[in-house]
């Protein structure tokens, strides 16, 4: 699935009626993130309970909460908990520019 920058934002989560990508779980908040342009600049805001962690690049994973972060490169982010090292169940994505 891809997405341009006329078509942000993009509501994550598990409500079916008003997130854009619906993901099951119980750490995940109805609306749990949003994607979306700030200051020219595509990011993750995070608007849940337990937290949104985001691994990009060769960087460690961390944890953003209730605040816009720039997305930049690839990476993954994994809603309310965690990014294990053999994990299959998270978001993978990849910025380019045209």
């Amino acid at each position: 699935m891809s997405f341009s920058k006329d078509g942000l934002p993009i509501k994550l989560g598990r409500d079916k009626t008003g997130c854009d990508i619906v993901i099951d779980g119980s750490v995940v908040s109805r609306v749990h993130c949003v994607i979306q342009v700030r200051d020219n600049q595509i990011g993750l805001v995070d608007t849940s309970t337990n937290g949104t962690f985001i691994h990009i690049g060769r960087n460690e994973t961390f944890l953003i909460k209730s605040t816009f972060y720039p997305l930049i490169g690839q990476g993954s982010i994994k809603l309310g908990e965690e990014i294990g090292k053999d994990e299959t169940n998270m978001i993978y994505f990849r910025m380019v520019t045209k």
